[in-house]
């Protein structure tokens, strides 16, 4: 069983299983125990799913079991995340346990009993993964149109950040402008506030978007330059 690295680096993560499976071990799993991060926080590491969820995209044939105690670490919350790794589609769950969790000599906060253990077991929601519906697979469909629409979007974004980049070099105005990004930012989150969109992942989003404009500015303003000074 190879758990994931404390800082969410999924390469890592996958090099750490290849060792193993290179060296001739047929059993191999992936255990998920949530990342470090920064800042306050509801989970002691947060889960960050699409990390997971990648690594299942690209060893299928891995069994990933979910860590809900080292995720949450606060009973309270494990069978939440037990929850939500069954509805992922994890391939197991491995939940602290102790006898009398104020005794344990570790991780106290993060333990449950084994009445409590059963407890979560027998009421968690098992999914059927092999029934697909007419409906599901027309929502589905719909979002893989909405999907190529962000792309297409996406890519002509990215075409004007080009053109603003030669602008701005013509016309000798610094790439970065604190007070342009501030205003993205107020704007953006507010837009999206109101039309329910949850701000810390539009904020993250945001930021991507904005880390990549400023690279496709500064590419474009140096590959022009290199081919000025070519001619």
């Amino acid at each position: 069983m190879v758990k994931n690295p404390v800082n969410p680096d999924l390469e890592l993560w996958i090099g750490a299983i290849e060792r193993f499976q290179n060296a001739g071990l047929d059993s191999v799993s992936a255990i998920h125990r949530g990342f470090s991060s920064y800042g306050k926080k509801v989970f002691r590491n947060p889960p960050m799913w699409h990390i997971p969820f990648e690594l299942r995209r690209r060893m299928p044939n891995l069994p990933i079991i979910c860590d809900p105690s080292h995720i949450s670490g606060n009973a309270a919350l494990i069978q939440a995340v037990s929850q939500q790794a069954v509805d992922m589609g994890f391939d197991g769950l491995m939940i602290e346990t102790h006898i009398n969790p104020e005794a344990a000599l570790s991780d106290k906060l993060q333990q449950i009993t084994p009445e409590r253990l059963k407890e979560i077991l027998e009421t968690l929601e098992m999914r059927n993964y092999c029934l697909t519906s007419d409906s599901l697979i027309d929502l589905r469909r719909e979002i893989d149109c909405i999907d190529e629409q962000l792309i297409e979007i996406l890519a002509r974004r990215m075409r004007i950040s080009r053109e603003i980049g030669l602008f701005k070099k013509k016309n000798a105005i610094p790439v970065l402008q604190t007070s342009r990004y501030d205003e993205i930012m107020t704007n953006r989150l507010s837009v999206a506030e109101t039309m329910g969109i949850n701000r810390d992942f539009m904020k993250e989003l945001l930021e991507i978007l904005h880390e990549e404009s400023v690279k496709q500015q500064i590419d474009e303003i140096e590959r022009t330059t290199h081919r000025s000074q070519g001619e």
